[in-house]
C-alpha cells in the first residue's frame, strides 16, 4: 500500500511492508499527521530496517487500540523497553539477537506484558552460548500461546533450539511452525496432540508445521498409502515422488488439505517445488513432474520452482518409412497449462541435454511473471532475453545466474535489460561482467522504478566508474548496491565502494558494499536478512515464507 501523498486514511490494517516511501519520513510524524491513528489494530512494518529504534517505540506508545504488530527486520526486539509496549498484543512477529534476551529482565516482565499473547513469531538472527535460558524463561510465561512460528537463521551457532522443551510448556498449542538453517532432530509431537502435515528440506533449511488436527489418529504423514488403488496419471505422479523419497513438491496449504481428506484428485495447486536438495534426473521421476504440472489440478498454480530436466524433449520419434526425427517439447503444454504463473525459479541440473535451449524462448509466453530467476546453463547464448523482458512486462525482480564465461549471455542481457521497465530488483551472478555496458544498459530504463542490485562475479572487463556515477546520478531511488568481485583488486574495490559512500549521503536504508566474499560478509550482516532473496539459493516455494504469518 502506498499511503503517501493522502491527506487522511482511515485504516484498521497499516500495511507499509518493506515501503520505500517511508525512506524520507518520519514513520511516527507521518501516521500522526496523514492517518487516524487511534483506528490502528493492526500495524505490518516488516523489512523496515533503517526506521529509528525510538521513533518505532514512540508509535507504538500513541497506537492505544493496536493489537496485531507484525515487525520482522526492524529494530525492535524482546528487550525489556520493547516488551512493555506489547502488552496490548495479541498477535506479534519480531525478529531477535540472542544478546536481547540475556538482559536480567525479570520473568515477571513477560509475564504482566505478554499475557494477551495469541499468535507468535520469532525469527531468531544470531544466538549465543545461553541464549536457551532466556527462550525458557520467556516461553514459560507464554501459557496461553496458541500459534508459534520459529525461524533460526543463524548457522554459525550449530546447537538447534530446544523445541521439545518449548512445546511441553505450552499447554494451549494448536499449531506449530519451524524453519532452520541448523539441522534439527526428528520433532514427534503426536503426544501433544499436534500432528505433522508438512515437512520440507531446501538447502539451508527445513520447514515443519504441525497442528491440532480433527482426525483418527495421529499417523505418520509419510508412512500412509492414500491413493491406491491409482486413479489418474497425478495420483501415479504422487506414488513415484513417494518412493523416491523426496519431499512432495506442494505448499503447506495443500499439504494439510491432502493430510484431512487423503485424496488429491480435486486440490488446486497454487505452489509446487521440484528442486529438491538431491538431483533426481531419471526418466520416470521427470514424467512425474511433468505429469503435475500438465494435469488440471495445475491451472491456477502461481509459484513454481523446477530444473531444466523438465525443459527436455521427448525422445526421438521417427515416423513410418521415412527416418525423419521429430522432437516433442512437453514443457510447452505445461506453460500453456499453467498461464497464469506469477513466479518462476528455474534451475540447472548437470545432467541435462543441451536439447533444452530450444525451450527457454518458451518462457516469455508467461505473460503475468513478476519474478524470474533463471540458472543459465554455459552453451545458451541468451538471444530469448529481449523477447522475454519485452513479453513479461510486468516483471520486478529478475535474478539470472550463470557460472561459466559466457559474454554472449552477457550481451543478449544488456540488450534486453533497457525495456525492463517495471523492474525493482535486479539480481546477477556470472564469471566476468562488462559494468560499463551493465550500467549504461540499465541508465536506460526510464521507469526510475529499480531499487536494488546485486552483482557477483570473479572479475571485471572493465574498470571505469563513469557509467556507475552516471547510473546513480539518475537514480536516487536506488536502496541496496551490492558488488562482490572475487579477483579483483582491494584497490578497486575501495575506489568502488567510494564511488558508491558519495551516493550514500548518511541515508540509513541506502547498503552500498563492494567486497571480495558475499558469503561471508552476508552471513555476519544483518541487515542483509531482509534482502536474502537476492542472493539466497533457498526458496519460498512451496515451503513456509515466514512473512506470510498474520
Amino acid at each position: 500500500m502506498n499511503f503517501c501523498g493522502l491527506t487522511m486514511v482511515y485504516s484498521r490494517n497499516f500495511d507499509v511492508s518493506f515501503n520505500y516511501d517511508f525512506v524520507d519520513e518520519n514513520l511516527c510524524d507521518y501516521i500522526k499527521e496523514n492517518v487516524s491513528f487511534e483506528y490502528i489494530n493492526t500495524l505490518n512494518i516488516n523489512k523496515l530496517y533503517w526506521i529509528n529504534l525510538e521513533c518505532l517505540r514512540n508509535l507504538l506508545k500513541k497506537l492505544t487500540n493496536l493489537e496485531h504488530l507484525l515487525a520482522l527486520n526492524t529494530q525492535l526486539s524482546l528487550r525489556q523497553k520493547d516488551i512493555v509496549l506489547y502488552s496490548r498484543l495479541k498477535t506479534l512477529a519480531i525478529s531477535v539477537e540472542g544478546t536481547h534476551l540475556l538482559d536480567p529482565i525479570d520473568p515477571i516482565i513477560y509475564k504482566n506484558n505478554l499475557y494477551l499473547l495469541r499468535k507468535f513469531c520469532l525469527h531468531i538472527t544470531r544466538k549465543h552460548p545461553s541464549f536457551f535460558i532466556g527462550m525458557h524463561r520467556l516461553f514459560a510465561e507464554l501459557f496461553a500461546l496458541e500459534e508459534l512460528w520459529i525461524y533460526d537463521s543463524d548457522n554459525g551457532y550449530p546447537h538447534p533450539i530446544k523445541y521439545d522443551t518449548i512445546v511441553a510448556q505450552l499447554k494451549f498449542l494448536n499449531k506449530l511452525v519451524i524453519k532452520s538453517r541448523v539441522n534439527i532432530p526428528f520433532l514427534d509431537y503426536k503426544p501433544f496432540g499436534l500432528a505433522k502435515y508438512f515437512e520440507t528440506r531446501r538447502f539451508k533449511s527445513i520447514a515443519m508445521q504441525y497442528e491440532r488436527l480433527n482426525v483418527d489418529g495421529i499417523v505418520p504423514f509419510k508412512d500412509v498409502s492414500i491413493f491406491e488403488p491409482f486413479e489418474t496419471e497425478l495420483e501415479q505422479a504422487w506414488d513415484v515422488f513417494r518412493k523416491y523419497r523426496s519431499e512432495m513438491p506442494y505448499d503447506p496449504n495443500i499439504h494439510k488439505e491432502v493430510y484431512l481428506t487423503r485424496k488429491i484428485k480435486k486440490v488446486k495447486f497454487k505452489e509446487l517445488n521440484f528442486f529438491h536438495n538431491k538431483c533426481f534426473c531419471t526418466n520416470d521421476f521427470i514424467r512425474a513432474t511433468k505429469d503435475f504440472l500438465r494435469s488440471e489440478n495445475s491451472k491456477d498454480l502461481l509459484k513454481l520452482s523446477i530444473k531444466t530436466c523438465v525443459l527436455q524433449s521427448e525422445p526421438l520419434i521417427k515416423t513410418n518409412r521415412l527416418s525423419v526425427a521429430r522432437r516433442q517439447y512437453s514443457f510447452k503444454d505445461i506453460v500453456e497449462n499453467c498461464s497464469k504463473l506469477t513466479s518462476l525459479e528455474l534451475m540447472q541440473c548437470s545432467s541435462c541435454n543441451v536439447t533444452i535451449i530450444d525451450a527457454y524462448p518458451l518462457i516469455s509466453q508467461w505473460k503475468h511473471l513478476e519474478t524470474l530467476t533463471l540458472e543459465i546453463p554455459s552453451h545458451l547464448r541468451g538471444d530469448f532475453f529481449l523477447d522475454l523482458i519485452k513479453s513479461c512486462d510486468k516483471l520486478k525482480f529478475l535474478r539470472i545466474i550463470s557460472y561459466n564465461t559466457n559474454e554472449p549471455l552477457n550481451r543478449n542481457l544488456y540488450k534486453a535489460l533497457p525495456y525492463a521497465s517495471n523492474i525493482k530488483d535486479f539480481s546477477f551472478e556470472c564469471k566476468s561482467l562488462n559494468i560499463s555496458e551493465m550500467f549504461h544498459s540499465l541508465c536506460q530504463i526510464t521507469t526510475r522504478k529499480l531499487r536494488r542490485i546485486f552483482i557477483n562475479c570473479d572479475f571485471t572487463n572493465s574498470t571505469e566508474m563513469d557509467s556507475l556515477e552516471t547510473f546513480l546520478d539518475a537514480n536516487p531511488q536506488i536502496m541496496l548496491m551490492f558488488f562482490a568481485i572475487s579477483q579483483q583488486s582491494k584497490s578497486y574495490l575501495k575506489n568502488l565502494q567510494d564511488c558508491m559512500n558519495h551516493y550514500k549521503r548518511n541515508n540509513n536504508a541506502k547498503q552500498f558494499f563492494a567486497k571480495k566474499d558475499a558469503c561471508n560478509f552476508i552471513k555476519n550482516y544483518i541487515v542483509c536478512d531482509a534482502n536474502e532473496e537476492l542472493f539466497n539459493n533457498d526458496t519460498t516455494i512451496a515451503t513456509v515464507d515466514m512473512y506470510n504469518f498474520k
